[in-house]
């Protein structure tokens, strides 16, 4: 196609739409721009206000958990702190236990060694010429102690 062609293919669209055709057309693509710019900048502004939303709530959040878990934190040092009391109080009674079950086992051994001291003296008058050994009955005495 030559440009004179062309020029009369221009000329008669332009005949056909008109001049008003062609500033319809401008005006709504003008329209179109306005309303993009428009909507793409309250977007923008939209966006902006709700990340400042999300961070003002994560730092809300952040801080409600530190704290929270300081108090947990807390509880368990002041719940180490009683068990460790309890273990110390605990280890004091077992102590002063094992002392007084050392003294009734002393106190109780010392009875019996005494009850076999009178035993003996009791059955020594009734025994005869067949009476134990006297050493057998010292050793059977240290033995007894022994235990």
């Amino acid at each position: 196609m030559d440009s004179a062609a062309i020029e009369r293919v221009l000329t008669t669209l332009l005949s056909v739409v008109g001049g008003g055709g062609v500033l319809l057309f401008a005006a709504a693509w003008l329209i179109r721009q306005v309303i993009n710019q428009r909507l793409g900048r309250s977007l923008a502004e939209h966006k902006s206000k709700l990340d400042a939303d999300l961070e003002r709530h994560k730092q809300a959040l952040r801080l409600e958990s530190e704290s929270a878990l300081e108090r947990v934190r807390s509880r368990l040092r002041r719940q180490e702190s009683r068990l460790k009391e309890l273990g110390t109080r605990a280890d004091q009674v077992f102590l002063r236990m094992h002392e007084k079950r050392m003294t009734i086992v002393e106190e109780f051994y010392s009875e019996l060694l005494e009850s076999l001291r009178l035993a003996s003296e009791c059955v020594s008058v009734f025994q005869g010429p067949d009476a134990p050994d006297a050493q057998k009955v010292s050793d059977f005495q240290q033995e007894f102690r022994a235990c």
